[in-house]
């Protein structure tokens, strides 16, 4: 589950959380009170829906001010206050990985630049292994398919060093669009690969962004062909960037959006609730737009594809949310 900056603070009624203005008053924190962390574990927790994998934003920045601090670093208060969190959702929720997520932006990868810190609050900050960060997750959308074959292996070459930054210390999770792959074959790092291929190999799970409403075809989109478009069929019995991942034994999450994309044209790519695409290319859509349809069309997918994982987008986006009558809030 990916947690960001803000979160739906549960104070405003459901017109606000419709207009979902995340820069608003509307909007805080997920995890800068006690308060606050006890709802993110209770939610992690949830009988059923447990979370594995928490995505958790805004680590690296405190961390990175603590590195240049120097010796003193460690002692700053937020540092202290995130071996706190780190500490109480490996104590709370049972088998949960914390990863500190990235999302800086940038052609040159610039998250790459981060993980030194993270990897330095773990080796220097961190008194025991409840403490430490898991992994570090990285969502930059700044790959452009249409690129020059340069252009792709400098992008693969900038992702390569969050793998060789984080080193022995920490996982790495990437996110890819689902159309990536229409990028073609690259050659990189001595082997010619679809550039899907290539990130998959980089880092050790990924989520693809599958952008869709309905199971079926968050499934296709896992599994489409290298060899053709995003137009064309799915080919589960040929090579796509499901296969790929199992075939190396690692985990791919299918993304599931729970926010408000405001182009009516988006209208089937996110489950927030919108009245108004009913009048938008695809109504129908407005019939799946709640928390019980959502786990419908994962069970759905999990039918179709074993092994299928969500990755919820994001953690009271409108999940948990309690701001809408389709969307409770469990804690």
């Amino acid at each position: 589950m990916y947690s960001w900056g803000t979160m739906w603070s549960g104070e405003c009624d459901q017109a606000a959380l419709l207009e979902f203005d995340e820069r608003g008053d509307c909007f805080t924190h997920p995890w800068d009170s006690a308060s606050k962390r006890a709802k993110l574990w209770c939610i992690c927790n949830r009988a059923g829906r447990e979370i594995g994998t928490l995505l958790l934003y805004g680590i690296a920045q405190q961390t990175k001010a603590a590195l240049t601090a120097g010796g003193e670093g460690c002692g700053m208060d937020d540092i202290v206050y995130l071996r706190e969190t780190i500490r109480e959702g490996h104590t709370t929720v049972k088998g949960l990985q914390i990863f500190a997520l990235l999302s800086e932006g940038g052609d040159d990868v610039p998250e790459k630049d981060l993980v030194p810190s993270l990897v330095w609050y773990n080796t220097n900050c961190a008194q025991d292994m409840s403490e430490k960060l898991d992994g570090v997750a990285v969502n930059n959308e700044n790959f452009h398919k249409s690129g020059s074959q340069a252009e792709k292996v400098a992008y693969l070459s900038n992702l390569a060093m969050i793998a060789t930054n984080a080193g022995n210390e920490l996982k790495t999770h990437y996110s890819i669009g689902w159309h990536w792959f229409e990028g073609g074959d690259v050659s990189f790092n001595g082997a010619v690969k679809n550039v899907v291929q290539h990130m998959i190999d980089i880092f050790d799970s990924t989520d693809m962004q599958t952008a869709y409403v309905l199971g079926q075809e968050m499934v296709n989109r896992l599994q489409k062909g290298f060899n053709g478009s995003a137009a064309f069929p799915a080919v589960p019995d040929g090579p796509n960037a499901w296969s790929y991942s199992q075939a190396l034994g690692k985990k791919m999450f299918a993304t599931l959006y729970l926010s408000k994309i405001k182009r009516l044209g988006d209208c089937s790519t996110t489950f927030f609730p919108r009245a108004e695409c009913s009048t938008s290319i695809s109504p129908w859509s407005v019939a799946y737009q709640s928390e019980e349809k959502m786990w419908e069309q994962v069970d759905s997918a999990k039918s179709l594809l074993e092994g299928f994982s969500p990755s919820l987008h994001y953690y009271r986006g409108v999940y948990s949310s309690g701001g809408h009558s389709d969307w409770p809030e469990f804690c």
